[in-house]
C-alpha cells in the first residue's frame, strides 16, 4: 500500500515518525529525497531515530539509488555520454536531417540550435514519449514533427553505441525490477517540489515491492485561498496515480492537519502570500521583519 500524505507544515515530523516506526521494527527503510538534501536528511534520521548510526536505513537521491542499484545489479553496454554529448550527437543528427525538415530547415546552423533541440529531446524522451509517438502528434509538417526526425535520428546515432542518462535510468529501472534489491522494505519519498515522470516511474518501480510506502508532499487542497499555487503539484500528483493504477499497486491519500497555531500576523501571512490579490493585515505585526542584505550571498548566511 503506498500512501500520500499532503499538507503544509509538520509534514517531516510526520515522515520521520514513520521512517522510525518502521526502522525500529526491524525493517530496511530507504528515504528517497532531492539530492541537495541526503545529508542534512541523514542527519535529521540520526536525531529521530536517536542512534549514533545506521545500516538498515537508506538516504538517497534520485542519483544515488541509480549509482546503488548499477553498483549491485551492473549497467548495460556502451558509452555513457555527458551534455557535451549529447549536444555533439544532436549537432551531428540536425546535419543529417537538414533536407527533411522544415520548421527547423534554416536555423539549423545558428548557434544554440543544438543545445535548445537537445533540451526539448531530453525531456521529451525523459516522459518516456518515443519518436514515433511524438511523429504521431505531429500530424504533417510543423515543429513536432521536425523534432520527431531530430529525436529518431539522435536515437539512430546512439543505438549500439552509447547511452545518455535517459537510457541509464530506464535499464537501472528494469534491472531493479527483475532483482530482488530492496525486496519487502519501507520507502519513503520527501522533499521533493513536484514530482518528474522520471521520479514517479522510480516510486511505482519501489512501491511493487515495498512492505509500505509513504510520498509526502507540501501542498493544500484545491478550496484553499492560495489553492491555485499548489496546482502543479497536484497535477505531478495525477500523474502519480494514473501510473499506480496501470500497475495496480494500491493507493490512498491522506491530508496532515494543520495543528500549528500560529501568530495572528504569522498566519495572515502564510494564509494570503500567494495570494493574487493583496489583503492588508489589520494589526501590528510583531513577528515578521524585513532585511535589506547587500548581495544575494549575504542573504542566506
Amino acid at each position: 500500500m503506498l500512501e500520500i500524505l499532503g499538507g503544509r507544515r509538520g509534514l517531516w515530523k510526520a515522515l520521520a515518525q514513520e521512517v522510525a516506526g518502521a526502522y525500529h521494527e526491524g525493517l530496511e527503510a530507504v528515504l528517497l529525497v532531492p539530492e541537495q538534501y541526503t545529508l542534512k536528511a541523514e542527519r535529521d534520521m540520526l536525531d529521530a531515530l536517536k542512534v549514533p548510526g545506521f545500516f538498515r536505513l537508506h538516504v538517497l537521491s534520485p542519483s544515488r539509488f541509480e549509482s546503488r542499484v548499477i553498483d549491485r545489479l551492473g549497467q548495460g553496454e556502451g558509452s555513457r555520454i555527458d551534455e557535451r554529448g549529447k549536444l555533439l550527437t544532436m549537432a551531428r543528427a540536425a546535419r543529417r536531417s537538414q533536407d527533411k525538415l522544415t520548421y527547423y530547415a534554416g536555423v539549423t546552423g545558428q548557434t544554440g540550435f543544438a543545445g535548445k533541440v537537445t533540451e526539448a529531446v531530453t525531456e521529451i524522451k525523459a516522459a518516456g514519449i518515443s519518436p514515433e509517438q511524438l511523429a504521431e502528434a505531429g500530424e504533417g509538417p510543423g515543429k513536432l514533427t521536425d523534432l520527431a526526425l531530430l529525436y529518431a535520428e539522435y536515437e539512430r546515432l546512439l543505438a549500439g553505441r552509447s547511452v545518455d542518462h535517459e537510457d541509464i535510468q530506464r535499464d537501472v529501472l528494469a534491472r531493479f525490477g527483475a532483482s530482488d534489491l530492496f525486496q519487502g522494505a519501507a520507502f519513503f519519498v520527501y522533499g521533493f517540489d513536484l514530482l518528474t515522470e522520471p521520479l514517479i516511474r522510480l516510486i511505482a518501480a519501489c512501491a511493487a515491492r515495498a512492505s509500505r510506502m509513504l510520498v509526502a508532499l507540501v501542498m493544500d487542497k484545491p478550496e484553499a485561498s492560495d489553492g491555485d499555487a499548489f496546482m502543479p503539484v497536484r497535477r505531478s500528483l495525477m500523474h502519480l496515480v494514473q501510473a499506480l493504477e496501470e500497475a495496480g499497486i494500491p493507493h490512498q491519500s491522506a491530508w496532515l492537519e494543520d495543528d500549528h497555531h500560529l501568530p495572528a500576523d504569522l498566519s495572515h501571512l502564510e494564509r494570503h502570500l500567494l495570494s493574487p490579490g493583496r489583503v492588508p493585515f489589520a494589526g501590528r505585526p510583531e513577528h515578521i521583519s524585513l532585511y535589506a542584505a547587500r548581495t544575494p550571498y549575504a542573504e542566506v548566511r
